[in-house]
C-alpha cells in the first residue's frame, strides 16, 4: 500500500458518497515511471479505472508562451528572433525537454551573446543573419539539454564523426538541415558554448565567433575536408583521402594536433571499412615518430587544453583504445620536454645566483612545473644540482647573501616552521645526497679561508645548519 492508494480511496469517497465533482492535476508519466522502480507499491494502473473518469491533457500554447518571450528583448534580439521563430520552434519540439522556462532563459542568454558580438560584423549583412541564424539554433540545443541534465552534450559536435549510437542527436538533424545551419564547428568549439551556458564564460567564445570561417575565410585544409568525410562525394571523397595521406606518411610537416586529427580520421575510416591501404599499427607507429620530431612540443604546457580537441573539431575515434595510445605518446613526449625544461630553469636559477637575486628563490621556485603537475617548490629541485658548482657560487656571494641563502635553506628543509601544517617530504629527502656533499665541500673551503672572519663564521653556520639538515633528511 502507499499514499496515492489512499488519497485514491479518499477521492473515491467523495466521489461515491458525497457526489463531488473532482478535478486531480498530476504528471502521470512520472507515476507511472514511478512504479517501474517501486515494485512494492500499488500500481496506479490497478486503480487508475475506478477514480479517474476523463483524461485531459494540458499542454502550453508555445506559439504565445515563445511570441512574449521574445516582446520581452529588446528590439534588435527581438528582429532576429523574430525571423527565426520557425527555427525556435523545431528545435524546441525536437527536444524531449518541453521546458518553457528553460527556452525562456535560453532566449534571454542569446540575445547577452548578441550583444556581445562584435559589431562591425553587421556591415556583411547577409553573413551576420547566417550567423544569428546558426547560432541560434545550436545554443537553443546545447541550452536546452544541458539545463535539463544532459551533461553529455559537449559531444555533440562528435555526432558525424563518433559512435551514433552513443551521441544520438538525429532529432535535431531536421531542423539543422531545414534551415540550412553551418555545421557546428564552423562556428565554435563545444567547450566553449558549454562554459558560457554553465558559467557565463564567454570571452574565448566570443573570439571564435567574431573569427568564425563565415567573415574571415581560410582555405580549409585537406584533412579538415576530410573531416566531414560524411557529406563528400566519393570522388571528392577518394581525391582528399590520397592527399592526406600523402601528407601523413611521407611530408609530414604537420602540427601536433593535425597529426592527432589525421590518425583519428583514419582510424575512423578504417574502423567504417572505407581505408584499407595502411593498418592502425602503421598509423599509431606513424603519429608517434612525427610527435618526436616536432619543435613545437617544447612550447607546450597545459596538454589538458587540447584533450578534447583542436580546430574546433573534436577528434575522430578518441575513446578507442588506439586512439589512447596516439595520445598517451604526445602526453610522454609533452612531459619529457617540460621536465628538461623545468631542470633546465632550476640549473640556471642556483648557479645563476648573484648578490642581487639570492631573496628572489622564494618566488622564483613559485613556478608551476607541468611535468609534475606541482610548483617547483614542491619538486626535487637540487637533486641534479652539481654540489661542487654550487659551492663556488655561494663563495662569490657577499656576507648578507648568504646569510639569506641559508635562510631558504631553513625554510625549505624546516617547513613546518612557516606552515602549520608543513612537513618533510620525499621531494626533500631525495636532496641528501647533494646537502650531504654540499656541506662537506663547504667544510674544505671554510678551511681555506684567510683574512675574511665574517664570512668564515656566515659560512660556518651555514655548515652547521647543513649538518642539521642532512640529519632530518636521512632519518
Amino acid at each position: 500500500m502507499n499514499n496515492l492508494f489512499y488519497n485514491a480511496l479518499w477521492v473515491n469517497d467523495f466521489v461515491e458518497h458525497s457526489k463531488c465533482k473532482i478535478i486531480l492535476i498530476s504528471d502521470e508519466d512520472k507515476i507511472i515511471e514511478r512504479d517501474k522502480e517501486e515494485k512494492n507499491l500499488t500500481p496506479y494502473a490497478s486503480f487508475k479505472e475506478k477514480i479517474i473518469g476523463q483524461v485531459f491533457e494540458i499542454k502550453p500554447n508555445t506559439e504565445e508562451a515563445v511570441q512574449y518571450f521574445i516582446n520581452l528583448l529588446k528590439p534588435e534580439t527581438q528582429a532576429v528572433l523574430n525571423a527565426n521563430k520557425a527555427l525556435i520552434f523545431s528545435v524546441f519540439n525536437a527536444s524531449n525537454a518541453k521546458n518553457l522556462r528553460v527556452l525562456q532563459r535560453a532566449l534571454f542568454n542569446y540575445e547577452r551573446l548578441l550583444n556581445l558580438l562584435d559589431q562591425d560584423l553587421k556591415k556583411d549583412a547577409e553573413n551576420y543573419e547566417l550567423l544569428t541564424r546558426s547560432l541560434l539554433g545550436y545554443y537553443l540545443i546545447f541550452h536546452i539539454e544541458y539545463n535539463t541534465g544532459n551533461l553529455n552534450i559537449v559531444d555533440f559536435q562528435q555526432l558525424f564523426i563518433g559512435d551514433e549510437k552513443k551521441y544520438d542527436y538525429q532529432s535535431y538533424e531536421e531542423a539543422i538541415k531545414s534551415y540550412s545551419l553551418l555545421h557546428s564547428t564552423k562556428l565554435f568549439t563545444a567547450e566553449k558554448l558549454l562554459g558560457f551556458i554553465s558559467h557565463g564564460n564567454y570571452e574565448e567564445l566570443i573570439v571564435e565567433l567574431n573569427n568564425c570561417s563565415i567573415f574571415r575565410p581560410a582555405e580549409e585544409k585537406d584533412w579538415e575536408k576530410l573531416w566531414y568525410w560524411k557529406f563528400l562525394e566519393d570522388r571528392v571523397y577518394t581525391e582528399i583521402l590520397a592527399k592526406v595521406e600523402k601528407e601523413f606518411f611521407e611530408e609530414g610537416n604537420l602540427h601536433f594536433t593535425e597529426v592527432l586529427h589525421i590518425s583519428g580520421i583514419l582510424l575512423n575510416l578504417i574502423d567504417n571499412e572505407l581505408y584499407n591501404r595502411s593498418t592502425k599499427a602503421n598509423i599509431i607507429s606513424r603519429a608517434k615518430v612525427l610527435f618526436a620530431a616536432c619543435e613545437e612540443l617544447k612550447d607546450v604546457t597545459d596538454v589538458h587544453l587540447l584533450l578534447r580537441g583542436s580546430w574546433r573539431k573534436s577528434y575522430a575515434s578518441e575513446h578507442t583504445s588506439e586512439f589512447q595510445e596516439i595520445l598517451k605518446s604526445l602526453k610522454d613526449h609533452i612531459k619529457q620536454n617540460q621536465s628538461k625544461s623545468a631542470t633546465d630553469f632550476v640549473k640556471a636559477t642556483l648557479l645563476g645566483l648573484g648578490d642581487d637575486n639570492v631573496d628572489q628563490l622564494y618566488d622564483k621556485f613559485q613556478k608551476y612545473d607541468w611535468s609534475t603537475g606541482n610548483l617547483l617548490e614542491r619538486t626535487s629541485i637540487l637533486k641534479t644540482i652539481s654540489a661542487e658548482e654550487f659551492s663556488e657560487v655561494i663563495f662569490k656571494l657577499n656576507n648578507e647573501s648568504i646569510f639569506n641563502l641559508n635562510g631558504y635553506f631553513n625554510y625549505r628543509y624546516f617547513p613546518e616552521k612557516t606552515f602549520a601544517n608543513a612537513k618533510i617530504e620525499d621531494y626533500h629527502r631525495s636532496e641528501f645526497e647533494f646537502i650531504s656533499s654540499l656541506r662537506t665541500i663547504l667544510i674544505e673551503k671554510h678551511s681555506k679561508l684567510v683574512g675574511e672572519p665574517i664570512k668564515a663564521i656566515t659560512i660556518k653556520n651555514f655548515i652547521d645548519d647543513l649538518e642539521k639538515i642532512s640529519l632530518r633528511l636521512n632519518k
